[in-house]
């Protein structure tokens, strides 16, 4: 088949289609393409896959036990441990043992601290109108609280920390929203015309890049106490390769990131005595009179 076909039946962008050939013959897979009339790609009609080939790495990657908290919400978490269970079955004694082996000892769970589980009212009619290329018409609450109508292309869903994204083509331009708050939805009969260059891996890594870079940003210079960095370094998240050595012996040098200067005061009132803060200067006179105002509404 032709990439243009193969993109087609498979409503991806041809882009992804030369990107999975590039990934597949990475990987050993016997593909090949032929240029010109009548040519296209294909693969070797001998070629089998088995299980017995699979490295120990490659069965450490499938079966390590995670939090599937994303399948669950799609209603598919039973589903994928089923298939585990039974590629279970088919792999060599060897595996089987390393694979029961790796589950016992390590575990991922994605989810933040105290993050709790959400219920969200139409991730599964989302879901369909994705899957189907379905035109839906949404009632939707915006980060601001304010409520709005949209008619929304399904393209895509995203799930980000356990948070899931519908990503929609609205006029001519792709959003994402935050599907916990559709506040109502309606899929209508009509399917839409898929865009074939459109990339939702490609669109989502843009997209939150975008995000990224529209957020303020406020570095702070520190001055951290060499024997307390250990501490500091927790409370600030910072990484041991982001300090540096001064002119001091006794302090080292980091710069944090805040989003804006009161953010910086809430987090470093809270250790003012191991740090000394270099820049930016307003920002000593700031968190000194913020101290004040803490001191006197505590003593009045």
């Amino acid at each position: 088949m032709t990439a243009g076909n193969l993109a087609t039946t498979l409503n991806v962008s041809e882009r992804t289609i030369y990107r999975d050939i590039q990934t597949l013959s990475v990987a050993g897979i016997p593909i090949y393409t032929i240029e010109g009339r009548g040519g296209g790609v294909g693969l070797d009609e001998d070629y089998r896959v088995s299980l017995a080939s699979l490295s120990q790495q490659d069965v450490r990657a499938l079966f390590i036990s995670g939090a599937s908290s994303p399948l669950n919400d799609l209603g598919l978490s039973s589903t994928n441990e089923a298939i585990l269970l039974k590629l279970l079955d088919m792999l060599p004694t060897l595996h089987q043992v390393e694979a029961n082996r790796v589950r016992q000892r390590i575990y991922i769970d994605p989810t933040d601290w105290f993050a709790m589980g959400q219920y969200i009212p139409f991730i599964q009619q989302v879901q369909s109108a994705v899957l189907a290329d379905k035109i839906i018409d949404i009632t939707y609450q915006r980060g601001d609280g304010q409520t709005v109508n949209r008619t929304i292309d399904a393209y895509g869903m995203v799930a980000k920390s356990n948070v899931w994204y519908l990503i929609g083509k609205h006029g001519e331009q792709f959003r994402s929203y935050r599907v916990s708050r559709i506040q109502k939805l309606v899929i209508s009969e009509t399917q839409f015309k898929r865009d074939t260059q459109f990339d939702l891996e490609q669109f989502w890594q843009s997209h939150t890049q975008s995000f990224i870079n529209s957020i303020p940003n406020y570095p702070v210079v520190l001055y951290i106490l060499k024997d307390q960095q250990q501490w500091v370094c927790s409370f600030l998240s910072l990484e041991p390769t982001q300090l540096s050595p001064t002119d001091h012996p006794n302090w080292l040098q980091a710069t944090v990131q805040f989003d804006t200067q009161q953010q910086a005061i809430v987090s470093l009132i809270g250790i003012a005595q191991q740090i000394r803060i270099i820049e930016p200067v307003g920002l000593y006179d700031a968190l000194v009179t913020f101290s004040k105002v803490i001191f006197n509404y505590l003593h009045n």
